[in-house]
């Protein structure tokens, strides 16, 4: 089984934001119980002994939060891009089938202009003679080859 580097990037997208949300859940929990804290302490001095660990785990807390969210950033941001590159490698394949199952007049075989989509029951030859061009041969022909 042959291991694509999309699956990669789709193991590391999946996992990044998997530790991400985690991230963020842990920071999320400990910004709250660092408030809690502080807000214990200020109204009843409880917790004055811990006043310490409580801005600690607030400090901690927020970079956590910090962490988790560039983690889900560049998890979304490598996946919207795994995506946007299978859409258009689907595109250009399904461009290549269209027009490789539609007739082509002779004199543009080998032609870089040469489009032959089908619209509307018309074949659209290229922009420069979108019925085909009259005679044997096509001043506008150039080859695929060289572009």
């Amino acid at each position: 089984m042959k291991i694509l580097k999309i699956d990669i990037l789709e193991v590391l997208t999946a996992s990044l934001a998997l530790s991400g949300a985690m991230a963020v859940m842990i920071g999320v929990t400990a910004c709250l119980g660092g408030l809690g804290g502080v807000s214990t302490i200020q109204l009843g001095k409880l917790l004055n002994p811990h006043r310490h660990t409580l801005h600690k785990m607030m400090f901690f807390g927020g970079a956590s939060v910090g962490a988790g969210l560039f983690s889900i950033g560049t998890g979304v941001s490598i996946a919207r891009g795994i995506g946007e590159r299978r859409a258009e490698v689907e595109l250009m394949r399904f461009e290549a089938e269209v027009r490789d199952s539609c007739p082509k007049p002779a004199t543009c075989v080998g032609c870089k202009h040469f489009h032959g989509v089908i619209y509307n029951d018309t074949q659209l030859i290229c922009g420069m003679h979108p019925y085909g061009c009259e005679g044997d041969q096509c001043p506008d022909w150039e080859s695929i080859k060289n572009s």
